[in-house]
């Protein structure tokens, strides 16, 4: 009876066993099983994200004015890789490093915009969106930039006052203006002598103008504005101004000066000017001619040792000059660097 109940118990033993062994057995099969699930699933994402191994991409919109702007240029700074944004404003890039990066948004008329991203490797990031607020008078400080003029298409000379310029400049907004003299002071931006001209990013025009009579080298300068009135930098170029004389119909000389008389009735003079006698309004020498300042209508000139005189169509007679001892005949005894007028005999 004994040993019948021992060989029971071994038997139940090993049936346990035997359970044992198959229970652990199904364990690993649906553990082997759920493992390679997941390892399917995992290379399954990573062939939808790309196959790069240290980069990913990027997509996004530039909007203004609550919708999407198209045609604007959208830069990875740091690169010099750029995409347009299509009838939607929207973009796309591929194969970008991965790393935190700007990418800056411009279009002609707008402020230009920018936000941060970090591309992952093997995603697709969507930036926030960038939006381009436009670039109005309202809220424009920019000047004009890139001045630029030229006389004659860069000439040293020339022998008539008439010139050609060729001027230009940029703005982010618009050219709307500019302003030519022989003046070097900026320009109030009501000065009446302003140009207004069609606005425009990238102005460029080719104009006259009219030097001054005197010979010598001219300076002329110009300023450009935009619809915000802000104004350039003053720029300018050079050319010397060597008339030559025709049409003189008398000359005469003094001691270190001389005067001549063209047939259209203007008197003009050259040399030493210490006491007026050249009529300019200035004691400065002059080595080139100088038209006589406030006299026309001339039919006969003479010139004294420092002094000049004149006599105009209506009879009248005019003198400029040392009057030391007034010999000008005007009452005084005072130099007159203009002419003045012979009190009728």
């Amino acid at each position: 009876m004994k040993n019948s109940i021992n060989k029971q118990q071994t038997c139940l033993a090993g049936r346990q066993a035997a359970y044992g062994l198959l229970v652990v057995s199904c364990m690993l099969f649906v553990v082997s099983l759920f493992g390679c699930g997941q390892m399917g699933v995992s290379e399954t994402q990573s062939a939808s994200q790309g196959s790069g191994t240290s980069t990913g991409n990027i997509t996004g919109q530039v909007r203004a004015g609550g919708s999407g702007l198209s045609g604007a240029i959208v830069a990875i700074v740091g690169t010099s890789t750029t995409k347009t944004t299509n009838a939607t404003g929207e973009y796309t890039f591929t194969d970008v490093t991965a790393g935190v990066k700007t990418l800056q948004a411009i279009k002609t008329g707008y402020v230009t915009g920018s936000v941060t991203v970090e591309v992952i490797v093997g995603q697709t990031v969507t930036p926030e969106t960038i939006t381009l607020t436009a670039n109005t008078a309202a809220n424009d400080t920019t000047a004009p930039s890139s001045p630029n003029i030229t006389i004659n298409g860069g000439a040293a000379s020339t022998g008539s006052t008439s010139v050609t310029l060729e001027v230009s400049a940029t703005d982010n907004v618009g050219v709307t203006g500019y302003y030519v003299s022989e003046e070097t002071t900026t320009p109030v931006v009501s000065a009446s002598s302003w140009v207004s001209v069609t606005a425009t990013t990238e102005y460029s025009a080719t104009i006259s103008f009219t030097l001054s009579s005197n010979n010598g080298t001219k300076e002329v300068s110009i300023w450009f504005k935009d619809g915000a009135d802000n104004r350039s930098a003053r720029v300018s170029a050079s050319i010397r101004l060597a008339q030559v004389f025709t049409n003189i119909i008398s000359i005469d000389a003094g001691d270190d000066h001389t005067i001549v008389l063209k047939n259209d009735g203007t008197v003009w003079a050259w040399g030493s000017n210490s006491q007026g006698q050249l009529g300019d309004g200035t004691t400065l020498d002059r080595s080139t001619p100088v038209q006589v300042s406030t006299i026309t209508n001339v039919t006969a000139i003479s010139a004294g040792l420092a002094d000049s005189i004149a006599l105009k169509n209506l009879g009248t007679v005019w003198a400029w000059g040392n009057n030391k001892n007034g010999q000008l005949g005007d009452g005084t005894t005072t130099d007159r660097y203009t002419p003045v007028q012979v009190p009728t005999f």
